[in-house]
């Protein structure tokens, strides 16, 4: 059920008590043109995480996807590492502790994962017709703990948030999101998102899909693959190629 309609900035947010997907909502809704869109779900029923995985959504978060158009082909690779500094941005102009920036897209604070980001999109030619960046943030820890299988990992962005934080931090995410294109073509973020990494310089264990092995994280380059000391030597590692784990 749709609860309200509001702006925020440039975009239109529409807000649900609960969807299947807000990414899956918006790709609909970007088929019928629609343009500087976001929508932010109370709880989600099938929410997704990278690599077909799913993403737990329960209640105790904010679920966040913009619909944005107009970004080149060649700068897409580089709308979910933006959007991660954004985020971490955000996170902390709302009173969390600092957040790091895993590689590519995860959240950082206290040592767990706090949120995760996927970006979908869809191109014909050299412009993507649109892309939806969807944003899962683990605000508070849910009553009886998250479930066991991620509860070694995953973790909340405050102990105690300020009242209204759901809205307060879509507002602050939104008005980063505004300058996205900018960002992108003008690389503005990068040093922010080097500076912000939780592995640079540590040792991380690299899944390409066929195998699994040890690595140091050695950089992060300006397209965002990271630079990693492999046994075979080093290596430029590629988002959507691998994962790692710290």
């Amino acid at each position: 059920m749709l609860l309200k309609t509001y702006s925020s900035g440039n975009f239109s947010v529409e807000l649900f008590d609960v969807l299947d997907s807000t990414n899956n909502y918006l790709k609909l809704r970007a088929l019928s043109g629609s343009d500087m869109l976001a929508a932010v779900a109370l709880r989600q029923t099938a929410g997704k995480g990278s690599r077909g995985r799913s993403f737990y959504s329960a209640g105790n978060g904010l679920y966040l996807s913009a619909l944005i158009k107009n970004i080149p082909l060649a700068l897409s690779h580089l709308i979910t590492p933006a959007a991660a500094v954004a985020v971490a941005d955000s996170l902390e102009a709302c009173g969390s502790e600092y957040a790091g920036i895993k590689w590519v897209n995860d959240i950082y604070i206290r040592g767990k994962k706090v949120c995760g980001i996927l970006t979908e999109s869809k191109a014909s030619g050299d412009v993507l017709d649109w892309a939806v960046l969807g944003i899962g943030i683990n605000l508070t820890e849910p009553e009886g703990g998250f479930p066991d299988d991620i509860k070694s990992r995953a973790g909340a962005a405050f102990v105690s948030p300020p009242p209204g934080i759901s809205e307060t931090l879509a507002g602050e995410i939104l008005k980063r999101l505004e300058t996205l294109p900018s960002a992108l073509e003008s690389r503005s973020f990068l040093e922010e998102y080097r500076a912000r990494s939780v592995i640079i310089g540590r040792e991380i264990t690299v899944f390409d899909g066929k195998e699994e092995y040890p690595a140091r994280a050695l950089s992060i380059d300006d397209d965002c693959r990271l630079t990693a000391d492999t046994p075979n030597g080093p290596r430029s590692l590629f988002t959507g190629e691998v994962s790692v784990r710290i």
